[in-house]
């Protein structure tokens, strides 16, 4: 029975080791994509989604278990979906993926690990030019917030709101390349309650498959 226990504690501990070097990956994989981006838009190489069938409930998991090796995922709450956004949609889902799990990795880096909270809201809005539905996302948290003077440069290359806080430079510029090429929009505001911390915006046009 103890060596049973022990086969099965060894098992986990394997299982939990090989996950984490999934996550690894996918961050990596993540940041050779957002310099791939960077050197096609700085030679005039024309971004081009591609269209895939989408599950938002499975996009969610993705891009919360990328977070779950540091325990970042559990500052994060997400609202429960509109009924437009349990079915099936199209779009570019590693773009979206990418997009998503860059709003909260931002988000993540100006809260506190003590008492730091982001809420996720998903919205379908009619606020295209041609009256195609849009996903609209907030990712809201209580953080030192984003001077506003940085927030019109937040998504340029190589801009940091606060300095030594990691990254690139290239996560949010990236993010609104490829949101730019599905005509799209982005930004980032103060909270609606006045209440410290930022709400970076993503509205995506999407379809039913």
């Amino acid at each position: 029975m103890n060596n049973n226990r022990i086969h099965s504690n060894h098992n986990n501990d394997i299982i939990e080791i090989l996950n984490g070097i999934i996550h690894v990956n996918e961050f990596l994989l993540i940041s050779i994509n957002r310099l791939m981006d960077y050197t096609k838009i700085s030679e005039g190489i024309k971004l081009i989604p591609k269209t895939d069938i989408c599950n938002m409930k499975d996009i969610l998991k993705t891009v919360l278990l990328c977070l779950s090796s540091s325990n970042d995922n559990d500052l994060i709450s997400v609202l429960p979906l509109p009924l437009q956004l349990t079915q099936s949609f199209q779009t570019d889902k590693q773009w979206f993926q990418e997009n998503l799990l860059c709003l909260l990795s931002n988000a993540i880096k100006f809260i506190s690990k003590e008492n730091g909270k982001i809420i996720v809201r998903f919205n379908v809005i009619n606020d295209s030019e041609d009256g195609k539905p849009m996903i609209l996302i907030e990712v809201e948290d209580n953080g030192i917030g984003i001077p506003n003077d940085m927030q019109s440069k937040l998504f340029a290359p190589f801009q940091q709101a606060h300095k030594y806080n990691g990254g690139t430079g290239l996560g949010l510029y990236s993010l609104a390349q490829r949101i730019i090429a599905l005509s799209g929009k982005y930004g980032v505001q103060n909270r609606h309650d006045k209440e410290q911390g930022s709400v970076l915006v993503y509205i995506s046009v999407y379809s039913s498959p």
